[in-house]
This record gives C-alpha cells, sequence and structure tokens, in this order.
C-alpha cells in the first residue's frame, strides 16, 4: 500500500500513519506490546525503519535541550549559510559570561550579545552552553544541541524567561 492508512497485524500490534511501497514511510504512530505492556511509538520512519521524532528531511533537528524553558528556530532564504544565535533573559538580549559555542569546522563570530556562525560544512552539530543565575549564589546549566542539515539563513533563540 501507498499513503495514509492503518494497519492492524495478527498479534495485535497496529501502525497507523503513512505507508510507501507496503512499508511505514514518514510520519505515524506504532502500538505494540512489550513485556506485557501495550506501548506507543510516535515519530517518522523510512522504508519500514523507525527515524526519530523528527522529520529526516527537515532542515534542522533540535537534538537535545536542557534548563532552557523556550526556544525557536527559525530558517530563512539566504545566500549565506548563517547561524545567528541570541539568549534572552528579562525579555531582552543577553550575553553569559560562561557562553560557550561549539561548531566544528565553524567560523564562530560575536556580534554584540548576539553570536554568528559561518563558514561551516554541512550537516552542522552545534553546541551552546552557558550557566544563568536563579537564586543568590545558584546557577543553573543550560545546553542547546542543534544539527543543521541544510543550507540557509538560521535564527536561534533561547530564553530564560
Amino acid at each position: 500500500p501507498n499513503g495514509k492508512g492503518t494497519m492492524i497485524y495478527s498479534n495485535g500490534d497496529r501502525f497507523k500513519g503513512f505507508w510507501q511501497a507496503g512499508l511505514k514511510h514518514g510520519q505515524g504512530e506504532f502500538e505494540f506490546e512489550a513485556n506485557g505492556k501495550r506501548q506507543k511509538l510516535t515519530g517518522y520512519w523510512s522504508e519500514g525503519e523507525y527515524v526519530g521524532t523528527t522529520d529526516p528531511g527537515s532542515p534542522y533537528k533540535i537534538t537535545s535541550v536542557s534548563g532552557i524553558p523556550f526556544y525557536s528556530v527559525e530558517q530563512e532564504e539566504s545566500d549565506e549559510n548563517i547561524i545567528e544565535i541570541s539568549i534572552k533573559s528579562a525579555m531582552t538580549d543577553f550575553m553569559p559570561r560562561d557562553l560557550m559555542v561549539v561548531a566544528p569546522s565553524a567560523d564562530i563570530i560575536q556580534k554584540g550579545k548576539k553570536t554568528e556562525i559561518r563558514n561551516y560544512f554541512l550537516p552542522l552539530s552545534c553546541e551552546v552552553n552557558y550557566t544563568i543565575k536563579v537564586a543568590h549564589d545558584q546557577r543553573k546549566i543550560c545546553r542547546f544541541i542543534l544539527e543543521i542539515n541544510a543550507d540557509g539563513k538560521y535564527i536561534v533563540t533561547l530564553s530564560n524567561d
């Protein structure tokens, strides 16, 4: 089968989602039994294999976030490959003293309270680490890992508000 549909297997397992040439392919939901309990796996499949919760055709993938309650990634058309990162605290741009941006084989440039990443090869894994004060003597560790898979300009906003 091709297209969208539901398959109920003889053992009671069930896949609801997209198919291509008889294989799970695209977004879907697989319900199955493991160790006597019903389980549900939601995400994307490619040629029958589960590939994760992010569309593999997506231009970017957020692989890890901790300590950052709000974040956004926007892609814009551009002739240049640029990633612009801004960190917000109290609803304004903020530059942590201990900011560390890791992007192998790329140029990392500080522009005021923003960070730009340029001249990189795809795919690029970019990691942003910093701490933010949460109490008198306490700091919270913040970490964001993003994988860029397509050309363009990306605006990354990390907000601790």
